[in-house]
């Protein structure tokens, strides 16, 4: 068998590899985006390797939202990756990229050996030396173009560039790992190889289920393999695919695990879901998705406009022309598929690997989408790096068509023109991935590109808002809340112009922001938290403790509630309330400096010297630089001369 790693394939990684070097190498300084503040700053699952030892203690981290608990424990292994990439790196951005980039590199190689081991199974067995000296689209040139455009193509920007969406592109790697290693070790002779390859491919299909619930078509894809590829009987194909079936257990499994149900309701959750959300039925939400993936097709071709967050409309009714019409076109795309498998059997020669192609091509498409384009209503209903894993399927299938119309040229030069043609395109699709990629420089410029493009949704007014509250731009910040206001009152963005009014020094405007927040959602936590900071500090200590007290109601592991309830009763000279409420926060959030500091106070107040200096400690060990933990050290250690 000839080997994979000739000096031709050399040369075609290098030039993936370098391609996608320069079309990302202005990323690699881009600031965490949109939820990498919640699935990498502040996410202590990440910050501590026990917590993989014993996921399940996850779910006693009260100080991170329920559904990134649930998330931890369904996508351990990549959640495994942002940790490793924190205790190398901490919060220095470049780390992180760089592993994205990499991981983006390796699945363009993958797609490139995948497709090209796709020509030495069983079925091309009849054409394999004609395609060897066919005038177009070798296998070794169908690989690289395919290749080449996947690495390039600009909707793959949002897998790569967005740090989160690792979860999207490292899924992809162990899902085209899993399928290369399978195909290899059905075409490897007998031996120790060949069972090495399947069980690489097996426990590269394990992992993947660990990292995103899109590859829970993994197992139905490898059958589809087996049956548009293979030859062998039955019962031995059974045998080789029962483990991969198995497979499709652990993602129930594991929602099982997390949320102690295996309901649809559950998978809602576990998949970030807004399953209770009045304004998302689960057939608006399917004839919805019937527009959504017409949309993706028109990225795949026509990549323009791109947006992070679109303003995207939710369909009532399947007989709304937009849908219906897009649902014919569905179909109508499905059934080329279909229809081009059925040619492949009964045609012969060249034609029949195209057409084969063109059919294994829409169908993966179609059975990779199909978890997130479902009945299942996911609470945001298009994102582009959901294309990541089935645009490989929609460029096998393109490359596949152009080989049909370069046979029927059967013309040197006009099949040279072609050639030439998708390296112009690609070219050109890199381009356009690099100026894409500028868009994530910074939150302010991510967001403001967001603004232009969907001008009437209010999650990229609060999103550029903080943009321009963490780059001190208060001014900004507060005419951009107000104009998410403007647009539709939302408790969120009131609660973030309370914030700003508060930076300000607008003490009133900020407590008028805090109240119509609360108004609009009464069990707000943490604007009940910040109206009770403002209150105290205006001398209303009844009705900061009655905030306090209300956020505690509301959320009993409100950390900051119980802190700052510590610090009234202290002020209140009730020191025994105080050292309560400071223990609390501590059981709740271990590193909480100020807690520490505060019950550190406490204790000196009633005397307790020996328990002070240890929380006092506890406090510079967290923050060298902690001024009142320092000072109050000092005068112990003087008092005690």
């Amino acid at each position: 068998m000839k080997s994979d790693f000739s000096h031709k394939t050399h040369i075609h990684l290098l030039i993936l590899a370098i391609l996608a070097i320069l079309i990302y190498s202005n990323t690699f300084h881009a600031d965490f985006a949109f939820d990498d503040e919640q699935y990498i700053v502040q996410n202590p699952a990440i910050k501590n390797f026990n917590y993989f030892l014993e996921p399940l203690s996850v779910l006693e981290l009260t100080n991170i939202p329920a559904n990134l608990r649930y998330n931890f424990i369904t996508r351990i292994a990549a959640y495994f990756t942002f940790a490793l990439n924190y205790h190398i790196h901490g919060l220095n951005v470049t780390g992180y990229h760089v592993v994205n980039l990499l991981i983006h590199i390796i699945n363009a190689l993958l797609v490139y050996f995948f497709i090209r081991l796709l020509f030495r199974t069983p079925f091309f067995s009849n054409v394999r030396q004609r395609l060897k000296s066919a005038p177009f689209l070798t296998p070794d040139v169908f690989a690289l173009f395919s290749a080449l455009i996947f690495v390039s193509h600009p909707v793959q920007t949002q897998a790569v560039t967005y740090i989160t969406q690792r979860l999207a592109s490292l899924a992809t790697l162990f899902f085209l790992l899993s399928l290369l290693s399978y195909v290899k070790s059905r075409i490897s002779g007998t031996g120790a190889v060949k069972y090495v390859l399947y069980g690489i491919s097996l426990l590269s299909a394990v992992t993947a289920m660990l990292i995103k619930e899109i590859s829970f078509t993994l197992p139905v894809l490898i059958l589809l393999f087996e049956i548009l590829f293979m030859s062998e009987k039955y019962w031995k194909r059974a045998v080789l695919l029962l483990p991969f079936a198995l497979t499709m257990l652990i993602i129930p499994t594991t929602i099982l695990m997390a949320q102690d149900s295996i309901s649809i309701d559950a998978i809602d959750q576990s998949m970030n879901i807004l399953a209770s959300s009045p304004d998302m039925d689960r057939m608006d939400h399917l004839f919805t998705q019937f527009r959504v993936i017409v949309t993706y097709i028109r990225l795949l071709f026509f990549p323009l406009n791109q947006n992070l967050d679109y303003d995207y409309p939710v369909y009532n009714s399947f007989f709304a022309l937009p849908v219906f019409f897009s649902f014919l076109f569905l179909v109508f795309l499905f059934c080329m598929g279909v229809y081009a498998l059925y040619r492949s059997n009964k045609e012969s020669g060249d034609k029949s690997y195209a057409h084969r192609l063109i059919g294994l091509g829409i169908l993966w498409f179609f059975m990779t989408l199909s978890v997130e384009s479902s009945i299942i209503p996911i609470k945001d209903i298009i994102f582009e790096h959901r294309l990541y894993l089935p645009s490989v399927g929609f460029i096998i299938a393109i490359m596949a068509a152009i080989t049909l119309l370069a046979q029927k040229a059967n013309n040197r030069r006009a099949v040279n023109v072609m050639a030439a043609v998708i390296i112009v395109i690609s070219l050109l699709l890199g381009g356009a991935a690099y100026a894409r990629n500028r868009v994530w420089k910074n939150n302010i410029v991510l967001w403001e590109d967001v603004i232009k493009k969907s001008p009437f949704k209010v999650r990229p007014y609060i999103n550029l808002g903080l943009a321009y509250y963490e780059k001190g731009r208060i001014d900004d910040a507060i005419s951009t809340y107000l104009r998410a206001i403007d647009i539709q009152p939302d408790a969120e963005a009131l609660y973030n112009l309370g914030t700003a009014y508060d930076k300000k020094g607008r003490i009133d405007d900020a407590i008028s922001a805090y109240l119509r927040a609360i108004q609009m959602q009464p069990n707000f936590a943490q604007a009940h938290n910040n109206l009770g900071i403002l209150y105290g500090r205006e001398g209303h200590m009844d009705k900061a403790m009655n905030e306090f007290l209300m956020t505690i109601q509301i959320d009993p592991n409100h950390a900051k509630a119980h802190n700052n309830l510590g610090i009234l009763y202290g002020m209140q000279g009730h020191t025994d309330k105080a050292v309560k409420e400071y223990l609390t926060a501590i059981q709740i959030s271990p590193d909480f400096q100020e807690a520490h500091y505060g019950l550190g106070a406490a204790f000196m107040t009633q005397g307790r010297i020996q328990e002070a200096v240890r929380e006092f400690e506890t406090v510079l060990n967290l923050n060298p630089n902690h001024a009142g933990a320092r000072k109050n050290l000092d005068m112990i250690l003087r008092m005690k001369k």
